[in-house]
């Protein structure tokens, strides 16, 4: 049966497997939920379009449904910058001009997207925050998503949904054999993220990461984690034992949505931010691919914060 209103789709790429949510929430403000989910054995990149395929013909997904396709965050940067004031009027020459001087690549080859800010130290100056892939390692899944008929809304990190989800300061740590992942998440926004693939990455990243979170003050790893693929939360000031393992994640998901939109509600600095941070509408001619927001408020409680 077709549901009533649009759905979301939201496809995880993993190791050896596509991990899928089904995504609704109804038109009346409610947020979403995680409705249902399923797993595909995924051997390679190059048996994606078949599996696609047996997802549209499963799920049917209908022209205005939303599709999202998480990847790796070995695919994607984060830059930050300052701009002056008088740059608003002309801001996307202004971003593209300034982002040339941070990265490696033409902008012509990679898909984009930019958030900002009027600077809270100086009201003369604008704090722009931009999320970037380069276009040539995501060819691959475009052209498997255009193979099966689908329609791609948009193509983000995957465990930065995880943040969003929960909108709570800490670390986000996911690991499965040889990759991991980790970012941490502070005042609202992912300050730092990092990504490994070795024989050990787990130990690696941390190692790589501790000095940073530990100039931060306040965050705490606990001894061990799970090698799995299982993202941790590591609240600020102290360890409450919660983990989210992205297979069973909607087992709790309705009980953490209710408690997100009540706290998210009665937030007055997300409710300020919110207007300006949307997950999918607001395309720029080089972000097609990408959520216009990397970082301010989970989609699931962007209907209560407003």
């Amino acid at each position: 049966m077709s549901a009533v209103f649009p759905e979301t789709f939201v496809l995880f790429h993993l190791p050896g497997r596509l991990l899928v949510w089904r995504l609704g929430g109804g038109g009346y403000g409610r947020g979403l939920k995680i409705r249902d989910r399923c797993t595909y054995p995924l051997d390679s990149l190059q048996a994606l379009p078949r599996v696609l395929k047996h997802f549209k013909e499963e799920w049917r997904p209908k022209d205005d449904d939303t599709l999202l396709y998480g990847l790796p965050l070995q695919f994607f940067s984060r830059v930050h910058f300052s701009l002056p004031l008088a740059a608003a009027g002309e801001l996307d020459s202004a971003v593209g001009y300034e982002l040339l001087r941070h990265i490696p690549y033409e902008l012509d080859s990679v898909y984009f997207t930019y958030s900002y800010r009027v600077s809270p130290s100086s009201e003369d100056a604008l704090e722009v925050d931009v999320s970037l892939a380069p276009r040539q390692p995501l060819a691959p899944f475009l052209q498997a998503m255009s193979a099966a008929g689908l329609e791609l809304s948009a193509i983000f990190p995957s465990l930065f949904l995880l943040s969003w989800w929960h909108c709570q300061e800490g670390i986000y740590l996911s690991t499965d054999g040889g990759d991991a992942e980790l970012l941490v998440w502070q005042d609202g926004e992912i300050v730092f993220h990092t990504w490994h693939q070795a024989v050990d990455a787990r130990s690696s990243i941390i190692a790589e990461a501790r000095p940073f979170w530990e100039n931060l003050g306040g965050f705490v790893l606990p001894v061990s984690a799970s090698s799995c693929w299982q993202c941790w939360l590591i609240p600020s000031r102290t360890w409450r034992g919660k983990t989210a393992d992205w297979q069973n994640l909607s087992a709790g998901c309705k009980k953490c949505n209710r408690r997100l939109n009540r706290s998210v509600a009665n937030c007055t600095r997300i409710r300020r931010s919110a207007p300006k941070c949307k997950l999918l509408p607001g395309w720029s001619k080089n972000s097609r691919w990408l959520p216009t927001c990397f970082g301010k408020l989970p989609n699931c409680c962007r209907r209560t914060a407003t």
